[in-house]
């Protein structure tokens, strides 16, 4: 029984964890986060360095940084590494419109 248990609670966090990551993804691709916002986390999700978005798109890393705390709060990453793990655990890339 104590297997069955544990297989039982593994299926159950992979649900979880998927939900959460279908949900993030909606978050990221819907009007509720800015164009800008998405293409920044489109940068994140290749690897783009933040300075390097930031001279692509002549603004200041700090302009940066206010994107970046804004596309933490509407999808409820607590830090950048959180952040980027969720945009690594989609399975497609983000579109930008």
């Amino acid at each position: 029984m104590n297997g069955e248990a544990n297989r039982a609670r593994k299926r159950q966090n992979r649900a979880i964890i998927v939900a959460d990551v279908r949900r993030f993804a909606h978050v990221i691709n819907t009007d509720g986060v800015l164009g800008t916002h998405t293409s920044l986390a489109q940068a994140l999700q290749t690897g783009v360095p933040l300075g390097d978005y930031a001279q692509a798109r002549a603004v200041s890393l700090n302009t940066v940084y206010t994107h970046l705390r804004g596309i933490k709060e509407k999808t409820g990453c607590h830090s950048m590494g959180e952040l980027i793990r969720k945009l690594n655990d989609l399975q497609i890339p983000l579109r930008i419109d």
